[in-house]
């Protein structure tokens, strides 16, 4: 009977607790020495570090750290004013001396969410995107923009002394940093070149992955969460619609004592290139050895959402739309009128043909089941994969052309032949790999098959039958020429 009573006062005393009016309220905004909380930065306490960058906090109270104003090129960067304690033990400090170097000790646990937008001022084309940075200093001095983020640069990319660990949201694949083509997540720690990353995306509760687009404009929600016990960082994304997935998209095992030290900044990091894009950050909270706030969505203020113009579309785009159509239409017009007038002399005999005979026989093509316009594909990709691929190009250019130009049109024509209509690449992203703007995808041709049937030989040569189709023109003229030598008058 004791034991009943001592176990209903326990009872009784958790209820107390979890009923408790004070441990129930909604964390407020603000800043409170190990953590803090902001929906939106209108708070007197949401102070930055902006370096000289275009970062700022505009009325709205968004954090925009680029935009589509100021230009190509831009480094936007903003940590929070206030350094945080992330290891048991502090590096003393005078006030002569700003020292932080110590990595022994272990690194607390932290969480942080935010939510973020990236608005590309042409939508569907693909800017830079985004860090959440924790680093010692508060900057990222000599940082550079377009591909490194604004987090590094080619001389201290890599350094160990960096002690810089960022989780990227990256929207365009670099050959030489990433491992995923197309929009991912990576976990980068003193280097561009991810230790872990994915796909972009997210696992609903019936274990379904979706892809998510990082550049849509639609706010995104991100949870990072380091457990200082087991040595593990957790990275989470979903759309703001979505509950936080218990899966979490990363899950990257090590211990981040030799990296973090005693004191660090929190903060974020992003760039632009050629295209002009503007990225957002809405609310953000941030806790040292504890789950971080979360955020009321309802209460995050809102991107500005690029909205199309009529008096544009009427004063710009149709006067550009109406000739294009006219023009279209004459030229329709002008196929066909000539269609007809061939059809209509395409029997007739000219007087001069009685005494001399024709001086052209009809050519006609007659290909094989075997000999259709596949069959030059596999060809291609087969001397591609060999490393000949230049092997492949017209014998009547006798090699008069360069050959790196000559090796990328034939790359990209392989892409192009894909059966997939969805698979093959835009002319917006044909333009970007001729003019060099974004590297080529290399790796997508590993993923195309050819029909070894179809090669002749292993040594690269070129089938008879391709021969016969590549020299179909100057074999033509040719015999135009010599059967006009041979026959006389009749």
């Amino acid at each position: 009977m004791l034991m009943l009573k001592k176990l209903a006062m326990v009872v009784m005393v958790m209820l107390s607790i979890v009923a408790s009016p004070s441990l129930s309220a909604e964390v407020q905004d603000g800043y409170f020495g190990d953590g803090f909380l902001y929906h939106g930065f209108k708070d007197p306490s949401a102070k930055f570090r902006f370096q000289k960058s275009v970062a700022n906090v505009t009325d709205d109270g968004l954090l925009r750290l680029t935009n589509n104003l100021d230009g190509n090129y831009q480094i936007g960067h903003a940590f929070f004013s206030n350094k945080f304690q992330f290891k048991n033990n502090v590096t003393k400090q005078n006030s002569s001396s700003s020292s932080n170097t110590s990595t022994s000790g272990n690194v607390f646990s932290f969480s942080t969410t935010f939510v973020f937008s990236i608005i590309p001022e042409n939508p569907g084309l693909s800017g830079q995107g985004i860090a959440f940075v924790i680093a010692p200093k508060g900057e990222l001095p000599g940082a550079r923009s377009s591909t490194y983020l604004g987090l590094f640069n080619s001389t201290n990319n890599g350094d160990e002394t960096n002690h810089v660990v960022a989780v990227e949201l990256d929207t365009i694949y670099n050959t030489d940093f990433d491992n995923i083509r197309g929009e991912h997540i990576g976990i980068d720690i003193n280097d561009l070149k991810s230790t872990i990353s994915a796909p972009s995306g997210y696992t609903d509760d019936n274990g379904r992955f979706h892809n998510l687009s990082l550049i849509s404009g639609y706010p995104i929600q991100v949870w990072v969460e380091y457990d200082g016990f087991g040595k593990k960082l957790n990275v989470t994304i979903a759309p703001n619609n979505v509950r936080k997935p218990d899966t979490p998209l990363i899950s990257y095992d090590r211990d981040l004592s030799d990296v973090i030290l005693d004191n660090m900044f929190v903060g974020f990091s992003s760039s632009t290139s050629f295209v002009l894009t503007s990225h957002y950050i809405m609310g953000w909270s941030f806790k040292i050895n504890g789950r971080a706030p979360p955020l009321n969505l309802k209460q995050l203020p809102q991107p500005p959402r690029k909205k199309a113009s009529k008096s544009k579309l009427f004063g710009v785009e149709l006067p550009i739309i109406i000739p294009v159509i006219l023009l279209t239409f004459i030229i329709g017009i002008l196929v066909v009128v000539r269609k007809i007038r061939n059809e209509k002399f395409k029997d007739v005999v000219e007087d001069w043909e009685l005494d001399y005979g024709r001086q052209r026989r009809p050519i006609e093509m007659h290909k094989s089941e075997t000999e259709e316009g596949e069959v030059l594909v596999d060809w291609v990709l087969y001397c591609w994969r060999s490393g000949r691929i230049l092997q492949t190009s017209d014998p009547n250019l006798v090699n008069e052309y360069v050959k790196e130009e000559m090796e990328l049109v034939l790359k990209i024509g392989l892409l192009c032949s894909r059966n997939n209509p969805k698979a093959r690449p835009s002319m917006r992203q044909v333009m970007q790999y001729l003019d060099g703007d974004v590297p080529f995808p290399e790796t997508e041709l590993w993923g195309l098959d050819y029909d070894d049937n179809s090669m002749s030989s292993s040594s690269g040569e070129r089938p008879s039958h391709v021969i016969e189709m590549v020299s179909l023109t100057t074999s033509s003229r040719s015999t135009s020429v010599a059967e006009s030598l041979l026959s006389g008058p009749r």
